[in-house]
């Protein structure tokens, strides 16, 4: 059995932090506790499509993916119709503020584990595999990435971002999310915090599986992204972009992402 060691940070109430690690078997699938993957989506097939793309590779085979949708346009419902899939679900709603929704996709899901799959980022295939056992082994209540791939295609920047926990990527249990407030900015960042205060929560430092996105529309601004890339602990030079994109290539799909941006993007 292929096994990997994978360096992870626990956060306690009471503002303690414990470096340690975990072991994880490395590319078989796993079987555990539902995982609900909730998405609140545009409604528009790109570029979601890779968000979806990067759900159905997961090794972790217990999941749903919950779509939930305001908009009118019918072309993200029409293209889960046609892949079949049905672990995937997609529900269509009144316009509503995204801490709303957010509620709305959880209130349609089953699992006993929420996740956090934003529609315009990109998972590697072990990013369920990683925190449940993250979640598990820490005894922990939520999980997130502590560091993560940023990525700017347009202006062909990539970087490993700064330590924290990066509320695009919770994973917690579902009997202690709290309510999103009905904001449309902001609103996991002060349900992560709510979280700190209350129960252990696991950071696992592994960038190459989580890829945060800029396209032109992301809800944070360049202003937002410019601010992360100057954290960033590690700014890949512009000689090695196309070498470590392409290595990318190998867990998330970035090239078609890259391919549609470069096409007009969103």
């Amino acid at each position: 059995m292929v096994t990997r060691v994978v360096p992870v940070l626990l956060r306690e109430p009471d503002g303690r932090k414990i470096e340690g690690s975990m072991t994880v078997a490395a590319g078989f699938e796993v079987a555990g506790p539902l995982i609900s993957c909730v998405m609140v989506s545009r409604g528009v097939i790109y570029p979601a499509v890779f968000a979806i793309e990067c759900y159905r590779r997961q090794t972790y085979a217990n999941r749903e993916l919950i779509v939930v949708s305001a908009a009118a346009d019918t072309s993200l419902r029409d293209m889960i119709a046609e892949i079949g899939d049905p672990t995937i679900k997609f529900v269509s709603v009144a316009p509503a503020s995204l801490g709303d929704l957010r509620n709305i996709s959880i209130a349609q899901s089953s699992g006993e584990l929420i996740c956090q799959w934003d529609d315009d980022d990109l998972s590697a295939p072990d990013r369920l595999e990683l925190q449940t056992a993250a979640l598990a082994q820490s005894y922990s209540t939520a999980c997130y990435f502590g560091a993560i791939t940023l990525w700017w295609p347009a202006r062909r920047w990539l970087a490993k971002s700064e330590a924290r926990g990066w509320e695009n990527t919770m994973l917690v249990k579902r009997e202690a999310i709290p309510i999103y407030a009905a904001e449309n900015l902001a609103e996991d960042t002060r349900v992560a915090q709510m979280l700190e205060r209350h129960h252990r929560s696991c950071l696992i430092l592994s960038p190459d599986s989580y890829f945060y996105v800029h396209h032109g529309l992301n809800a944070c601004g360049a202003a937002h992204f410019e601010r992360r890339f100057e954290a960033g602990s590690l700014v890949i030079p512009e000689v090695d972009y196309n070498r470590e994109l392409a290595a990318a290539g190998a867990r998330v799909p970035v090239a078609d992402y890259a391919g549609f941006l470069a096409r007009g993007g969103v």
